[in-house]
C-alpha cells in the first residue's frame, strides 16, 4: 500500500503531531498524553548530546568503550521497553543522527498493532522494528554478549520501573545510557513507606524535599540493581517533573567503583516537628596515593532528637547521596537546545529547567523550603532573596532547586540555617501566643551568628534574572498522568489466560 492509500485509510483515525513524526491514534488504541511531550522532548534532547559526546571522544582518540566506539562509527541502537503508540521510538529514528535500530516493545496487543501501523505511516520500517512480548525477555536476551547489548535503553512504564531494573542494567552496553521515568511519586514521596521499601530497596518520607528524595531514591535502587553484575552508574541528568521524575544515567562496568558504592549512600534522619535534617553516610572512603580503602561509615548525630527543637528523629533512606546531574553533560546539554530552540516544542522550559539545574550546589543533598520554615516559628515569610543574601554574606553557598519553586539548597547546617530564622524572628517579632512546641524551643536559643537581610546583587539567580521558565504552569485543565488505556473485551479474555504471563505482570508504557 502506497502512503496516499495509506493515509485515505486511516482517515477516520485521530492524527497527533510531535516533533517530526506524526502517529495515528485513538484512545482505545494505545495509552498517549500530550503532557509528556516535555518528558520526549527533553529525552530526544539528551540522547543526541550523548551520540554527540561519544562521536566527539572518537574523532578526539580518546578512550571510549569498545561497544560505544562501534557504534559511534556504524550506528547506535536504542531499545524503548514500553513503547505504546510508538511515538517516541518514531521520534527517535526521525530526530536524533547515527541511529541503526530503534526497537520499539510492547507486550499489549493493541499498541502493538498501533506501532506497526506508525511505523509504516512515517515510512520508517528500516529503522524502527516493532516487537511484541515482555520487555525483560526482551532486555535478558541481550544481557548475555557485550557485543549485542543496546547503547540506549528506555524505560517509561506507568507506575514503577522497579520491575524492569534488574533486566535493564544487565542489556545496556558499557557506559551506554540508561533512561528511566517514575510515576508512582505517591510512594516514592513517602506516602506509602512499606511499598517503597518493597519496590526500591528504601524508606521514603513525607517532607518538603520529598520530590529531590524521591529522584535519590529511585538511583539508589538502579545502582544497587547495577552493583549485583559488577555495574555502576553515573548520573547524568536527574529531573522531577510535574507528576513523575525522569533519569539519565551511565552504566559501567567497574570493580572499585561498585566497591564504593556505599560511599554514594547515605541514611536520612528527618525531624518529625520541624524542617530540619541530618544525613548518615552509609559508607566512607579513605585514599593513600593510589590506593583507595572503603569501610562502614561512623555515627554522626549524638543523639536521636532534632538538635534544634528536641524533636524525635523519623529514618528515612538510604538514598544516593553523590551528585545527581553531571555539570558538564548538562550545561553541554542547555547550550545545544539553546542554539536549536525550534526543535522542541517545549524547548522554553526545557531551557529554563537546565538553567536551574546548572545552578544548584552539586554537592548539597535536599533543600530546605522557605516559607515552611517561616511557618516553624509563626513568624512572616522570609523572601527568597533576603535568605539567600543572608547565607552568602555569611559564607556559605546557596541555590535554587529544579524540583521545588520556593526551595534553596545549602552547605550550611541545620544551627546556621536556624540561627538566620532565629535572626529573622528578632527583626520580624513573632506573636507571643503562637510561640509553643517546637516554634518556643527553636526560638529559645540565642542565634550564634548576626545574619544581615540586606539583598545584595548576588542573591538573584540568572535564571530569575533572564524571567526563564523554570517551573510548570497547569498546560491544560484536569492534566496530569492521566488513566490506563481501556483494554478491549480480547485482551482481557487473554490477560485471563494463566499462560500469559507478560500480560498478568507487564506495565504498559507512560507515552
Amino acid at each position: 500500500m502506497d502512503s496516499t492509500s495509506l493515509k485515505n485509510a486511516h482517515d477516520n483515525i485521530k492524527k497527533i503531531q510531535e516533533g517530526k513524526a506524526e502517529i495515528l491514534n485513538n484512545d482505545q488504541d494505545a495509552f498517549y498524553n500530550p503532557i509528556q511531550t516535555f518528558n520526549r522532548d527533553m529525552s530526544v534532547a539528551v540522547i543526541k548530546q550523548f551520540i554527540k559526546s561519544c562521536q566527539d571522544e572518537v574523532s578526539t582518540q580518546r578512550r571510549l568503550k569498545k561497544n560505544l566506539s562501534v557504534a559511534a562509527e556504524n550506528g547506535f541502537t536504542i531499545f524503548e521497553g514500553l513503547s505504546a503508540t510508538g511515538l517516541r521510538s518514531i521520534r527517535y529514528a526521525l530526530e536524533l543522527p547515527n541511529i541503526k535500530t530503534v526497537i520499539a516493545n510492547d507486550n499489549n496487543p493493541s499498541a502493538f498493532k498501533c506501532i506497526e501501523r506508525n511505523v509504516e505511516y512515517n515510512k520508517i520500517g528500516d529503522i524502527v522494528r516493532p516487537n511484541f512480548g515482555d520487555a525483560r525477555m526482551a532486555m535478558y536476551e541481550k544481557s548475555g554478549s557485550l557485543d549485542s547489548q543496546f547503547q540506549v535503553v528506555d524505560i517509561d512504564p506507568y507506575g514503577s520501573p522497579a520491575f524492569f531494573l534488574d533486566a535493564a542494567v544487565q542489556s545496556v552496553s558499557d557506559g551506554g545510557l540508561l533512561c528511566v521515568t517514575c510515576t508512582d511519586m505517591a510512594v516514592l514521596c513517602g506516602n506509602h513507606t512499606g511499598t517503597c521499601f518493597a519496590k526500591y530497596g528504601s524508606v521514603s518520607l513525607r517532607s518538603k524535599h520529598c520530590h529531590e528524595m524521591a529522584l535519590r531514591i529511585a538511583l539508589s535502587s538502579i545502582e544497587s540493581n547495577a552493583n549485583r553484575y559488577g555495574r555502576y552508574i553515573v548520573p547524568l541528568l536527574s529531573i522531577s517533573v510535574d507528576y513523575y521524575i525522569r533519569l539519565f544515567v551511565q552504566v559501567f562496568y567497574g570493580k572499585t567503583e561498585v566497591n564504593r558504592s556505599a560511599s554514594k549512600k547515605a541514611f536520612v534522619f528527618q525531624c518529625t516537628s520541624c524542617d530540619s535534617f541530618y544525613l548518615q553516610p552509609f559508607g566512607s572512603k579513605s585514599t593513600t596515593g593510589n590506593n583507595q580503602k572503603f569501610q562502614p561509615a561512623k555515627l554522626n548525630l549524638e543523639n536521636q532528637r532534632c538538635t534544634e527543637c528536641d524533636s524525635k528523629l523519623k529514618l528515612g533512606g538510604p538514598i544516593w547521596s553523590d551528585p545527581i546531574h553531571d555539570i558538564k553533560f548538562s550545561t553541554d546539554l542547555l547550550k545545544a537546545i539553546t542554539t536549536e530552540p525550534d526543535l522542541y516544542k517545549t524547548s522554553n522550559r526545557m531551557i529554563g529547567l537546565l538553567s536551574v539545574v546548572s545552578e544548584e550546589i552539586p554537592d548539597q543533598p535536599l533543600y530546605y523550603v522557605t516559607d515552611s520554615l517561616a511557618n516553624s516559628i509563626h513568624s512572616v515569610c522570609i523572601s527568597f532573596l533576603k535568605i539567600r543574601s543572608a547565607l552568602i554574606q555569611l559564607g556559605y553557598k546557596v541555590s535554587s532547586t529544579h524540583a521545588h519553586k520556593s526551595a534553596f539548597k545549602t552547605n550550611a547546617s541545620n544551627n546556621i540555617v536556624w540561627d538566620i530564622m532565629r535572626c529573622w524572628a528578632k527583626e520580624n517579632p513573632v506573636n507571643k501566643k503562637k510561640i509553643r512546641g517546637p516554634a518556643e524551643k527553636i526560638l529559645q536559643k540565642e542565634p550564634s551568628i548576626e545574619a544581615s537581610f540586606d539583598v545584595i546583587p548576588g542573591a538573584n539567580p540568572e535564571s530569575r534574572k533572564l524571567g526563564l521558565v523554570r517551573y510548570q504552569v497547569n498546560p491544560e485543565a484536569n492534566w496530569g498522568p492521566k488513566s490506563r488505556t481501556k483494554k478491549r473485551r480480547h485482551e482481557d479474555n487473554d490477560n485471563k489466560n494463566p499462560n500469559n504471563k507478560s500480560s498478568r505482570v507487564e506495565k504498559s508504557s507512560s507515552d
